[in-house]
């Protein structure tokens, strides 16, 4: 279905086609928030592991 539009400051007419896909739908800023994602998940899993081995060294120190 195409539906049309007109904007009266100039009078030109715009059609606008409607997509059935969402793969059709342009990927704005997707490889940007991937790239944040993949970050964000490594920090999380540094941070862990930092947090258990410095649990584990001072379990050794106080026994």
């Amino acid at each position: 279905l195409a539906s049309s539009w007109t904007d009266e400051s100039n009078s030109q007419r715009v059609k606008v086609k409607n997509v059935k896909s969402i793969t059709q739908l342009p990927l704005t800023g997707g490889a940007g928030i991937i790239l944040f994602s993949v970050i964000a998940a490594l920090l999380v899993a540094v941070a862990a592991v930092a947090t258990i081995r410095i649990r584990a060294v001072k379990r050794e120190l106080q026994d």
